[in-house]
């Protein structure tokens, strides 16, 4: 089980990380994974879970949309409630709040 501790290292979590998306696990939960995180460590990240996905099941929880955009299904909650639903695509056609959030993030406009 991989468990992040605040003092890892961009490439020491990247590597922690990589070896804990390697087990058999049927099953990926990650809770905010890349949050911490420098944009060269994420990309890596984000290239391990791309492996790691095959033939499994991966729930992700994020806030940093980057993170999720290559997700078959994402769920955009508010306040406890699952308020909409779709792949990153479907969801920026949308136009309701995820693309809201998309724009803010990707620097296209301001909440």
């Amino acid at each position: 089980m991989f468990k992040y501790r605040p003092n890892m290292t961009g490439s020491g979590y990247a590597s922690d990380f990589s070896d804990s998306l390697l087990k058999d696990a049927p099953i990926l939960i990650l809770d905010e994974a890349t949050s911490s995180l420098d944009t060269l460590t994420e990309k890596l990240i984000q290239e391990s879970l791309q492996i790691a996905m095959n033939n499994r099941t991966v729930i992700v929880i994020a806030h940093r949309l980057s993170t999720i955009l290559a997700m078959d299904k994402i769920l955009v909650m508010e306040n406890g409630k699952i308020i909409e639903m779709g792949n990153h695509q479907q969801l920026i056609n949308a136009g309701g709040f995820y693309k809201t959030l998309w724009d803010a993030q990707s620097g296209h406009s301001f909440i």
